[in-house]
């Protein structure tokens, strides 16, 4: 899944293909996973398919495709004046959201912490209707959240259009 710099904005993440409706060129600046920085298309060699092939002029992207800009914006300085992602803050996060988790589960306040109020909405009227019993798989949700890579906790509670992801 890469993400993009399109128009002076981040964009992703999404699959190589859907770069191209981007307005990927050579010189787009491009990110994925395992890249210390921004790179330009044409150095990244699983995009050169892409860069092959006649590029139609740019879209709207938001609006057409549905991508939203939910990169994470909490980077270090990266290459030609771009920033790099890190995940520096997404330990932090992962653990805050443990512990609140583990503290006011019935509550959903994990859910807001991380700025999912569908999803701590939801869990709260859970725990009403189920008269606190939501409050064990809550309980094993912070379990698991904290054995879980950094990584896995980003792509399944930060950067997920799921309202309420669970595990």
């Amino acid at each position: 899944m890469y993400y993009i710099i399109y128009n002076g904005q981040k964009f992703g993440p999404m699959p190589a293909e859907e770069l191209v409706k981007y307005g990927l060129n050579p010189e787009s600046e491009v990110w994925t996973e395992g890249m210390a920085n921004w790179m330009k298309a044409f150095e990244v060699a699983e995009l050169a398919p892409y860069l092959s092939r006649p590029m139609s002029a740019p879209v709207p992207p938001q609006a057409q495709y549905g991508y939203q800009n939910n990169y994470n914006n909490n980077y270090n300085g990266g290459q030609n004046g771009y920033p790099a992602p890190s995940n520096n803050n997404a330990g932090e996060k992962k653990i805050i959201f443990a512990v609140l988790a583990f503290l006011f589960g019935y509550l959903g306040v994990q859910y807001f912490y991380i700025g999912k109020i569908g999803g701590g909405i939801i869990c709260l009227l859970l725990s009403l209707v189920t008269c606190g019993a939501w409050d064990l798989l809550i309980f094993i949700q912070a379990i698991i959240v904290l054995t879980m890579k950094d990584e896995d906790f980003d792509r399944k509670f930060i950067n997920s259009n799921s309202m309420m992801p669970l595990f």
